[in-house]
């Protein structure tokens, strides 16, 4: 697999959705180069890296590790997902770390680009934003969220601007 350096603008017209990110990812072997999804709810922000229903975003967790219930998918995909770990859950506007365990959010990284063709899918892999990572939360409003972030990870770093769509099936 090769790394590679994108700098891209996508829009999303799925679901009549307006979301959109402006992103630069440069994560081994996950190409957000295509048609996107960006949806939030509930304490979710996720960036699919290709057009995904909101109505088949049933593998969102809270956390991806040590859970007795592993997300899975039949639908090969990578993604970025932020979630708030508050109190209360809640998507609120400013600046937050998403690195340390006890950090009121978290960034992920997913990797479902390698689901077999028949059986089982076997669990996502999660990779947790680490030191110096950040989102920006800039408006919050029933139907969208809009931020930037900056991610680092193990295999590479994303960042950019987003603009979300509501999705009702993101708890």
């Amino acid at each position: 697999m090769s790394i590679r350096n994108l700098w891209i603008l996508f829009t999303l017209s799925a679901c009549g959705g307006d979301g959109s990110a402006d992103l630069q990812v440069d994560l081994d072997g996950m190409d957000f180069d295509g048609r996107i999804s960006v949806y939030h709810g509930g304490r979710h922000i996720v960036i699919i890296d290709r057009a995904f229903d909101c109505r088949d975003i049933g593998w969102i967790r809270t956390n991806y590790f040590g859970t007795p219930n592993p997300a899975s998918s039949s639908t090969p995909f990578a993604a970025l997902q932020f979630t708030f770990d508050g109190v209360d859950g809640a998507i609120t506007e400013g600046t937050f770390a998403l690195e340390g365990a006890n950090s009121p959010t978290t960034g992920w990284i997913l990797d479902n680009l390698d689901v077999p063709a028949s059986g089982s899918p076997p669990p996502l892999d999660a990779q947790r934003a680490r030191t110096a990572s950040l989102l920006d939360i800039d408006e919050v409003n029933d139907r969208r969220v809009q931020g930037s972030f900056e991610a680092f990870f193990g295999q590479g770093t994303a960042s950019g601007t987003f603009r979300t769509t509501y999705c009702r099936n993101l708890l």
